[in-house]
C-alpha cells in the first residue's frame, strides 16, 4: 500500500481544489443593539474570494445569503434571507432583521453561498456536547447526490459537510447517500473519509490538517494528521480524534490545540478570520488510492459566533463633529462629518445629519464600529444666511446627538479695484507662517481672504469681534506662500495686505 500516494491524492483533489475557489468572503459581521421586544438588524459585507483571499471581479452577488438566529439557547434556529443594500457606503453589505424577545440571549450566525462554494459561521457548542446535534453545527459544503466516481457503494457518495466548535474542540460532520460508513471492502481494500482545514495565514500553503476516519492497520488508523501537500511524504499523526457514526452521519472531533499549537498550522485566531474546509472519500488498495467524491472548498469562520444579551448595551460615542467650510457661498460644497465608536460593535440604525428642518443619511468609511468610523456627507445649494445642524445616531437601544452648531452661507462680493480706504479692523502679523488674527471685526460679519489676482481663497464667519485665518482655503488645504488681501463684507472698500511665508 502506498499511503503517501493516498494522502497526497486526498489533499490535492480535496481540500485545496481552492486554486479555483470562488467562495463568498464574509467580513464586518455585526448587528444593532438587542432592544427588548424590538428588532435586530444584522449586516455583513460580502466579497467573492479566490484561494489567496483576493477579491474577484464577478458578475452578480452571491446567490444565497442567510442569517440563522436562536432565542432558546441554540436548541432551534430560524432562518432569514438576507438582501443586498447596495447604497453609498453599503455597496457590498447584506442585511436582515428579526424580532427580539423581551429577555434572554440571542445567538446568530451568517451563511453564504456563491456558485457552489460556501462560507459560514457556526453555532457555538458551549457544553462541548458529544456527539453534537444538528443544532450545533453549520453546513460548510454542499455536494450533489450521485456524483461519486465509480464508488464501491453509496457510502462513498458525500451529500454534505458541516463544522462546529466549542472552547476545546473542532467538530467535523459528513453525510453520505447511505446509512453506513464501512472502512473495509474486503481483502486489501479500505475506505477513508476525511474533512480537513487549511489556514490561509499559515507561514506557507504546504500543510493541511485533517481528521481521517479510516482503519487501514497497520499503516493508518483513525486520527488527526498533518499532511504535506507537495512532498508526498508519509502524513504525520499529530493527535487523536473522537468519532461516531449514526445512519448517514459521520461525526469527528479533535482538540483545537492539536491543530493550533503546531507552528505549521499558523496563527490562531488568524487575521483573515477563516480556514479552508473540504471533505473527501477514497478507496485504497495496495496499488494506491482513488478519490471517489470531494466537496467544494468552503470557508469556516470560527470562533466567531455573535451572542447578545437582550437589553444590554454600551452607549456609542460621537466625536469631532464638524463642517468644512464654516462659511461658504451657495456654490460651495459643505463637508459634514464626525466619528462614531461603539464598544459593542453595534451598527447604527439611524445615522442622520439634520440641517435646519432637513434630514440626510450619512455615509460610513467602514463598518468596523469598535474603532472610530468616519460618517460624512457632502452637500451644496444651501440658501444664504445662518444654518443650524446637528448629528443624530441610534444603535437600536441608545440615541446620541451632538450639540447643535452653525454654518453660514454668504455671497462673495465683487473684487474691488486697486483703490482702498483705511481698514476698520486689524490683522496680524502682517508676515506669517501659520495663522493671522483679525481684531475689531463686527460680530457676525464675513471675512474674505483673496489671493493676489482677486480670487476668493477663504470665507470666515466672525462669531465674535475677532476671527482667525489658519492659512488654509475653503477646502481645508494649506495655501502656498504669497501675498493675500483680507477684508470684511460689511466694509468691502477696506482691505489689509498680509504675506504668507514658508
Amino acid at each position: 500500500m502506498r499511503a503517501n500516494t493516498w494522502f497526497r491524492i486526498a489533499v490535492l483533489t480535496g481540500l485545496l481544489a481552492g486554486v479555483s475557489l470562488a467562495a463568498p468572503g464574509l467580513s464586518d459581521i455585526c448587528s444593532s443593539a438587542p432592544a427588548p421586544g424590538g428588532d435586530i438588524l444584522v449586516h455583513t459585507d460580502v466579497a467573492v474570494l479566490d484561494s489567496d483571499g483576493i477579491e474577484w471581479d464577478t458578475e452578480g452577488p452571491p446567490a444565497e445569503l442567510r442569517v440563522f438566529y436562536s432565542t432558546d439557547s441554540q436548541s432551534s434556529w430560524t432562518e432569514v434571507v438576507m438582501t443586498r443594500l447596495g447604497t453609498p457606503g453599503y455597496d457590498s453589505t447584506w442585511q436582515a432583521d428579526f424580532a427580539v424577545p423581551l429577555s434572554g440571549t440571542v445567538v446568530y450566525y451568517v451563511n453564504a453561498e456563491h456558485d457552489g462554494f460556501m462560507a459560514t459561521q457556526s453555532p457555538y457548542n458551549g457544553g462541548d456536547t458529544w456527539p453534537p446535534g444538528q443544532n450545533l453545527i453549520a453546513r460548510v459544503a454542499v455536494d450533489d447526490t450521485g456524483d461519486a466516481v465509480e464508488p464501491e457503494g453509496p457510502y462513498l457518495d458525500l451529500t454534505g459537510a458541516y463544522v462546529g466548535y466549542s472552547a476545546d474542540h473542532f467538530y467535523f460532520v459528513l453525510t453520505n447517500n447511505d446509512d453506513q460508513w464501512p472502512t473495509s471492502g474486503g481483502l486489501l481494500k479500505w475506505f477513508s473519509y476525511s474533512l480537513g482545514f487549511a489556514n490561509p495565514d499559515a507561514p506557507s500553503d504546504t500543510w493541511v490538517f485533517a481528521p481521517v476516519y479510516v482503519d487501514a492497520w497497520p499503516v493508518m488508523q483513525y486520527g488527526l494528521f498533518a499532511i504535506n501537500r507537495y512532498s508526498g511524504e508519509m502524513p504525520e499523526r499529530v493527535g487523536d480524534i473522537d468519532h461516531h457514526t449514526a445512519g448517514n452521519r459521520l461525526v469527528m472531533r479533535c482538540a483545537i490545540t492539536d491543530m493550533t499549537s503546531d507552528p505549521r498550522f499558523g496563527p490562531w485566531p488568524n487575521q483573515l478570520g477563516y480556514v479552508y474546509a473540504a471533505a473527501i472519500t477514497q478507496t485504497i488498495t495496495i496499488s494506491g488510492a482513488t478519490a471517489k467524491d470531494t466537496t467544494a472548498t468552503g470557508l469556516f469562520y470560527a470562533p466567531r459566533t455573535p451572542q447578545l444579551v437582550v437589553g444590554e448595551n454600551t452607549t456609542p460615542v460621537l466625536s469631532q463633529a464638524r463642517v468644512v467650510p464654516r462659511v461658504g457661498t451657495p456654490e460651495d460644497v459643505f463637508r459634514f462629518g464626525l466619528y462614531y465608536t461603539d464598544a459593542d460593535t453595534h451598527l447604527p440604525v439611524r445615522r442622520s445629519l439634520v440641517v435646519d428642518e432637513d434630514t440626510f443619511e450619512l455615509v460610513p468609511s467602514s463598518h468596523r464600529y469598535w474603532g472610530r468610523v468616519l460618517f460624512s456627507l457632502n452637500r451644496s445649494g444651501f440658501g444664504l444666511g445662518l444654518h443650524w445642524f446637528h448629528f443624530s445616531f441610534d444603535d437600536g437601544i441608545s440615541t446620541v446627538t451632538t450639540t447643535p452648531d452653525t454654518f453660514r452661507v454668504a455671497r462673495a462680493s465683487v473684487a474691488e479695484g486697486q483703490g482702498t480706504s483705511q481698514a476698520r479692523f486689524s490683522a496680524g502679523p502682517a508676515v506669517f507662517r501659520d495663522r493671522v488674527v483679525l481684531s475689531k471685526v463686527n460680530r457676525g460679519d464675513v471675512v474674505e481672504v483673496r489671493n493676489s489676482v482677486g480670487g476668493v481663497v477663504r470665507l470666515i464667519w466672525a462669531g465674535s469681534m475677532s476671527a482667525v485665518w489658519d492659512g488654509r482655503n475653503n477646502e481645508g488645504v494649506e495655501v502656498p506662500a504669497g501675498t493675500y488681501f483680507i477684508r470684511t463684507q460689511s466694509s468691502p472698500g477696506s482691505r489689509l495686505r498680509v504675506v504668507k511665508v514658508r
